[in-house]
């Protein structure tokens, strides 16, 4: 986990830029994930057509100490269309 792009304007200096130490968060910074790390998907094989959503937990077990437990989770809805003859399957964001 490392300061990759500043999330808010008023972001400070990166504190943590490599995996080789330790690691963390500075305050108005993300660590974002391209899809060419590996392991950085979710398996969908046999999903039917429809609106999902997909949703990820951070600490659930509430093992390391945390100053907010409520901001631990985050979702996205999506609408999934698997392939149909040459059109090969699509995913749209939803709001």
């Amino acid at each position: 986990m490392t300061d990759d792009v500043p999330y808010l304007s008023t972001a400070g200096p990166a504190t943590y830029q490599n995996c080789d130490t330790t690691q963390g968060l500075s305050v108005g910074w993300e660590d974002q994930y391209p899809p060419q790390i590996p392991c950085q998907f979710a398996q969908i094989d046999g999903l039917v057509d429809g609106t999902y959503v997909l949703e990820m937990h951070v600490n659930p077990e509430l093992v390391l100490p945390e100053s907010d437990y409520t901001n631990n989770t985050g979702a996205v809805r999506f609408q999934f269309a698997a392939k149909h003859g040459n059109t090969g399957p699509t995913i749209q964001v939803l709001p």
